[in-house]
């Protein structure tokens, strides 16, 4: 699983990267609710209108097909990259994760991308300015902002098998902290998971 606010460089510094160790696409089932967009009229035409609610409007019919085409996947033996914001509280993503146990998933490995949100922001915006997809910059805050809560309570729950966490400001990633159950947390850029820790609305240095 992928975990990380829109534009926070999950594609180029997660999926791209073979250096974080996720599996690349000829290799496993990739489900993103993203990619699902595009195949939907009503996104299509509200993104040629110049909608910028477009992908907005799509969010929870994108959601479904994407865990559609997992559920199938896993049915099938295969290895997934489920790829998504891992948002939404830990209630919604235990419930997820508890899920796609019951679907055949041996092993659920996650990684997340953590990023200033203002640089998340002036990534949005620029997208948008090509894509018709404009997210609005308080929704954008306060996802960035669910996203690192979710991640870390879901780290003290147990609910990964194991969590990388990745800093992707720059045009790569660069690692700050790992966890597995048996090692726990182990933090390898205090600095940026400190920021990490405090979108996440905790103090710096309590994890």
């Amino acid at each position: 699983m992928t975990g990380g606010g829109q534009a926070s460089g999950k594609t180029s510094g997660l999926l791209n990267n073979t250096a974080t160790g996720i599996p690349q696409k000829t290799k496993a089932a990739y489900c993103d609710p993203d990619a699902a967009k595009e195949v939907l009229p009503e996104y299509r035409s509200g993104v040629k209108s110049g909608d910028k609610m477009a992908a907005t409007n799509v969010h929870e019919e994108s959601a479904h097909m994407s865990q559609t085409a997992m559920r199938h996947a896993l049915a099938n033996g295969n290895d997934v990259v489920y790829d998504s914001s891992g948002d939404g509280g830990i209630a919604k993503l235990s419930a997820k994760v508890a899920a796609i146990r019951k679907q055949g998933a041996a092993r659920i490995e996650a990684n997340y991308a953590t990023i200033d949100v203002d640089v998340a922001i002036q990534r949005s915006d620029a997208r948008g300015a090509k894509s018709g997809r404009f997210v609005p910059h308080e929704l954008l805050r306060e996802v960035h902002g669910d996203v690192a809560k979710t991640s870390m309570d879901a780290v003290e729950a147990g609910l990964f098998d194991t969590f990388k966490l990745f800093d992707t400001s720059g045009a790569g990633s660069k690692l700050v902290a790992t966890w597995d159950k048996a090692s726990g947390m182990k933090v390898h850029d205090r600095d940026a998971f400190d920021k990490h820790l405090v979108r996440a609305g905790r103090k710096p240095g309590s994890m």
